[in-house]
């Protein structure tokens, strides 16, 4: 879900109950699955029925032969194991990822407002990531309009989920 830069507490908590007609559903929030999430999904689901887990969470680890949902230590133990393998990903973490999701739409011409609701993101937080003065250069230098990217474009739209 680094598409939506997701927090790990939200993302422990997706259940099958979130994902609708192509859709990501977070309380008041809709976001359209990218092509390449959405095949990914639908595979997680498909194979969370084949292992018989019940629970209805997305994401899950077995433990004592017992399925549970996975933890924010999971997700970081992940990470850790990422880095330990490939010293490229040394400065990877969900909050990097988080962070600099954030800062990429921001130069890629979307606004705050759209930041705060692809990313959940409060405005307090959006403050400690984009400072005040790079708002002020943005706007200088929005002679474009309509010129928006997403920075994963090129891997999760055009691929097409293949």
């Amino acid at each position: 879900m680094t598409q939506t830069g997701l927090e790990r507490s939200t993302l422990i908590k997706l259940n099958t109950s979130n994902i609708r007609n192509n859709k990501l559903i977070l309380d008041n929030r809709e976001l359209v699955l990218p092509p390449v999430l959405e095949k990914t999904i639908n595979e997680l689901i498909i194979e969370n029925k084949q292992r018989n887990i019940r629970n209805g969470y997305l994401f899950n680890t077995k433990y004592n032969k017992q399925y549970k949902v996975i933890t924010e230590g999971t997700i970081n133990s992940i990470f850790d194991v990422l880095r330990k393998i490939n010293k490229e990903f040394s400065v990877l973490s969900p909050s990097f990822i988080r962070t600099n999701l954030i800062k990429r739409l921001f130069y890629n011409g979307y606004s705050i407002e759209e930041i705060v609701y692809l990313t959940g993101t409060d405005l307090v937080s959006l403050s400690k990531i984009i400072s005040y003065e790079e708002i002020l250069e943005q706007i200088k230098a929005k002679n474009k309009k309509g010129n928006k990217n997403h920075p994963f474009k090129e891997f999760l739209y055009e691929r097409g989920g293949h």
